[in-house]
């Protein structure tokens, strides 16, 4: 009972935002795998969450499974725009930021006028 009690067990994160918290204490631990359980369990919180899906895409870079990080990096986009111009920037992989699907899912689109537009105080072309 005594080894039991002097062993130091992290509880359970319960809700989405605990498990989005768990989840990112682990990646920046390297703790790929535990990271990926608390990412999975979010997803099934709610599946249109753009945090979430993102932070797939990163630990599947992470891991080299390059179909699933772009098909979460593109869900990403998809469910927040913001994503692409916040985030481009941070470059997920060497692997996947070299590849063309994933120049086209962070590419900023042209506005209409084919100027410049804003997102979020940032002036992208």
């Amino acid at each position: 009972m005594c080894e039991r009690e002097l062993q130091h067990q992290e509880p359970t994160p319960q809700t989405l935002e605990e498990r989005i918290y768990a989840a990112t204490l682990a990646l920046n631990a390297g703790r790929d795998e535990e990271a990926l359980r608390h990412l999975t369990r979010a997803l099934a919180d709610d599946e249109q969450s753009g945090n979430v899906h993102y932070m797939l895409a990163v630990v599947h870079a992470r891991r080299v499974n390059s179909e699933a990080s772009l098909t979460h990096l593109r869900q990403a986009v998809e469910l927040d725009p913001d994503t692409r111009a916040s985030r481009a920037a941070i470059r997920i992989s060497t692997a996947s930021a070299e590849t063309e699907a994933f120049r086209q899912i962070v590419e900023v689109p042209a506005s209409p006028a084919g100027g410049r537009r804003r997102t979020r105080g940032r002036l992208f072309r």
